[in-house]
C-alpha cells in the first residue's frame, strides 16, 4: 500500500506523515465537538420538551379542579 491511499505523496518525508496526523487529529477533534455540541443540543431540546409537557399538563389540571370547585 502506498501512502497516496492516504492522500500523501509517494515519497512521504516524516513531515509530511506529521502534517498529515496533525489535520487528521484537528479534523477529528472539531467533528468530535460539533458531535458533542449537537447531541448536548438534542439532549437539552428533549429535556425542555418533557418539562413543558409536565407544565402544560400540570396547568391543565389545575383548570379542571378549579373548574370542578366553582
Amino acid at each position: 500500500m502506498s501512502w497516496s491511499f492516504f492522500g500523501l505523496p509517494n515519497k512521504a518525508t516524516p513531515l509530511h506523515i506529521l502534517l498529515y496526523l496533525n489535520v487528521t487529529a484537528f479534523k477529528f477533534i472539531v467533528l468530535w465537538r460539533v458531535y458533542l455540541t449537537l447531541r448536548c443540543t438534542f439532549v437539552l431540546q428533549a429535556f425542555f420538551k418533557v418539562m413543558f409537557e409536565l407544565c402544560m399538563n400540570f396547568l391543565v389540571a389545575c383548570v379542571c379542579l378549579l373548574c370542578n370547585f366553582v
